[in-house]
């Protein structure tokens, strides 16, 4: 009888991680949908390039035009925004992450904090 129970309850266990799993799917969906949101609007900044990572999820490239001074724009967007961007690679790319402190914002507010940023910093 033990074993009995035992097998069922092993049979049970997919069924019951996968419940887990779609609980909260659909607002994890409209974050999918509001960071494709964001994403499409600031490549059409000029001077601002952003693509995909290769597996990656929240973590974008981005990469600024000759002439747009990052500190400047780092500095501007934390200050003024509370939009956080890291030190570029030897190639000149940042890795920028789209996380819950930005999904949660109106994505017009983020569109237009980089705008300013970009105005700011440009040389």
């Amino acid at each position: 009888m033990i074993r009995q129970k035992s097998d069922n309850t092993l049979k049970n266990v997919p069924s019951c991680t996968l419940l887990y799993y779609l609980i909260g799917i659909n607002e994890r969906w409209e974050d999918i949908i509001k960071t494709s949101k964001i994403i499409s609007e600031l490549n059409t900044i000029n001077g601002i390039s952003i693509s995909s990572l290769e597996n990656g999820t929240n973590i974008f490239n981005l990469i600024l035009t000759e002439g747009i001074d990052l500190k400047e724009l780092a500095t501007y967007l934390y200050e003024k925004h509370n939009i956080w961007l890291g030190r570029a690679n030897e190639k000149g790319v940042i890795k920028f992450a789209i996380n819950e402190s930005l999904i949660t914002r109106d994505h017009t507010d983020i569109i237009s904090a980089f705008k300013k940023g970009i105005e700011h910093a440009r040389k």
